[in-house]
């Protein structure tokens, strides 16, 4: 089962209706009352409830309904390792498991779903792994939304972000094999039913149905690297610095798209360890090769830091000098994004400060006592002094681009879908 450690979901549930970006937490969820399919006389549920079977024949767990498919190889899994370019299908089973019994003469019975939309949540971040989540919810499900998550990963390293395909979404049933559906389902949720988007569900294995949108793996066209520096040393992601020592911060950015990315912004965050020395801040670009001075706080702050437009292939840089304060211990990193009108979603990366672990002084090893005369001496059981690991400089590394999301979550397990 998909069900990552299925982290005692029941108190989770009250969570999950509530909370709104869902990225972050892999599997299926809230918990619920799961029953094995026996056959044709296996009782269903005496309640509106969805995808809460396991062993069907046909489809299996139904907890784990949410899956994706490329366009070009439409066979459906959990895990899709995709790349720039390529459309995915991401598909939603639905089924209603309250009784057949229950749907009443006219499918006016308490069986019978209503108001059941379907929610795609696509993640509203830039990285090279990532999942969606789907929703399905009824006014009258017990419990109201039921969620599952498919992941995404890049096939090659390189950093994506998901774009929903306009007018894709639909639904096949038994009635209907395109029953088209708003494209509110990747915002506010869409509508869904059987011969038309009306919202009812009946109950039965005959009604479920498939919900299905496409999806666009998009190239990322901005590109980040932090890096650190000692004065008239190369830039590197790493560098060891002690208390009072004086470093270079270079934030590079560059367009590689084909087209024009407007009101570039960059955002910093300072760790607590470093302090700015003011009026160090400085834009590099083809307009100010010499360097062009910019404000000490607009880049610290949320709205960041415009530096203008930028055209296909055009980059430019930023330096600023922060001095390591008497006190730093540890490890800091300096993260910085950027993000333009037409990629809003921060593009960022890392680079990091050591300071040196501190050599403990020698203790001398305590005196062994004289003996008296005439008295049989004991062994000596001096206290050993310890040895101070010697620590060098950590070797420059060349450039590196990487990328980082925005948001981590709980920590998961999977294991497979079979189908």
């Amino acid at each position: 089962m998909k069900l990552t450690t299925k982290i005692g979901l029941a108190s989770l549930a009250t969570f999950v209706a509530i909370a709104a970006p869902l990225m972050t937490i892999a599997g299926w969820y809230p918990n619920r009352e799961i029953r094995k399919w026996d056959g044709p006389n296996t009782p269903g549920f005496d309640h509106v409830t969805f995808n809460s079977f396991y062993n069907t024949p046909g489809y299996g767990n139904e907890t784990e309904f949410f899956d994706s498919a490329q366009s070009a190889n439409p066979t459906y899994t959990d895990v899709q390792n995709v790349q720039p370019g390529q459309e995915i299908y991401l598909r939603t089973y639905v089924h209603n498991g309250a009784g057949p019994n229950l749907n009443g003469a006219n499918f006016d019975g308490p069986g019978v779903a209503r108001n059941t939309t379907v929610k795609i949540q696509l993640p509203s971040t830039v990285g090279t792994a990532m999942n969606a989540v789907s929703q399905i919810s009824a006014s009258n499900a017990q419990p109201g939304s039921v969620f599952d998550t498919t992941e995404f990963k890049s096939a090659n390293g390189t950093p994506f972000h998901l774009s929903y395909v306009a007018g894709s979404a639909h639904a096949v049933t038994r009635q209907n094999a395109n029953l088209k559906l708003s494209d509110s389902i990747v915002t506010t949720g869409a509508l869904i039913g059987e011969n038309q988007a009306d919202g009812n569900i009946p109950g039965c294995f005959e009604y479920a149905e498939y919900v299905i949108v496409k999806v666009k793996v998009e190239a990322v066209p901005l590109a980040i690297t932090k890096s650190v520096a000692h004065p008239s040393q190369a830039f590197a992601k790493s560098v060891e610095a002690k208390p009072g020592d004086r470093l270079y911060y270079k934030i590079d950015f560059n367009n590689s798209a084909n087209v024009v990315q407007h009101n570039l912004a960059l955002t910093d965050k300072l760790p607590a360890q470093v302090q700015l020395i003011p009026g160090t801040i400085k834009l590099y670009n083809t307009e100010n090769p010499n360097g062009m001075a910019l404000p000490d706080n607009t880049l610290f702050s949320a709205g960041g830091q415009s530096v203008g437009d930028y055209a296909a292939k055009i980059n430019g840089y930023v330096l600023m000098q922060v001095t390591v304060k008497p006190d730093a211990t540890g490890t800091f990193t300096n993260s910085a994004c950027v993000r333009s009108n037409e990629e809003p979603f921060p593009i960022c990366d890392t680079a990091n400060v050591v300071t040196p672990t501190p050599t403990p002084t020698p203790i001398p090893p305590t005196p062994t006592p004289t003996p008296t005369p005439g008295t049989p001496s004991l062994p000596a059981t001096g206290m050993e002094s310890g040895l101070a690991a010697a620590i060098g400089m950590t070797g420059l590394a060349g450039f590196t681009r990487a990328y980082r999301k925005s948001k981590k979550g709980l920590v998961t397990t999977k294991v497979n879908k079979s189908r």
